[in-house]
């Protein structure tokens, strides 16, 4: 199963981030009296919803794979540099968080041997309070959060 990132998914978050940073350039630049909270929260604003527009809009025309799960491991390079066999991959929980579904990898410790991206492995590290592993999310592919179910079940030892 390989999926890719959802081209609408993606336009719809670039073009809603390039207008909320139009309305805090505008809260910025217009006669409106403000005071210095509202101001200092537009340019933060700004900077956030440029970043995210920015991400989004790289991504539109990324067409590599995003997430891979076959006979070999799992792959979603969103969280790691390198593919997780199934040989270590000591169990697949699916959750749900604010009733999004993911899907998580109990990989055990250190669970940052994954990936060499500085960020990356922050961001793992900085989970791992709650759990050791990795989560493989289906948002903002092209792909179902089922078919990504049904690849786990299929290619999972024992599946």
């Amino acid at each position: 199963m390989v999926a890719r990132y959802a081209v609408a998914k993606l336009m719809v978050t670039a073009i809603g981030a390039a207008l909320f940073v139009a309305l805090c350039g505008w809260l910025l630049a217009g006669d409106l009296p403000a005071s210095d909270v509202v101001r200092f929260a537009a340019m933060v604003g700004v900077v956030f919803f440029a970043a995210v527009g920015a991400v989004a809009a790289r991504s539109l025309f990324d067409r590599r794979a995003v997430v891979t799960i076959d006979e070999t491991g799992v792959f979603d390079r969103r969280s790691m540099d390198r593919k997780v066999p199934w040989s270590e991959i000591e169990g697949v929980e699916a959750i749900s968080v604010r009733g999004k579904p993911f899907y998580y990898l109990n990989v055990g410790d250190p669970v940052d041997r994954f990936t060499t991206s500085g960020l990356k492995r922050w961001l793992l590290n900085a989970n791992h309070g709650f759990a050791s592993g990795v989560a493989v999310s289906p948002h903002s592919l092209d792909v179902a959060p089922q078919a990504i179910r049904e690849a786990l079940v299929r290619y999972a030892p024992g599946g």
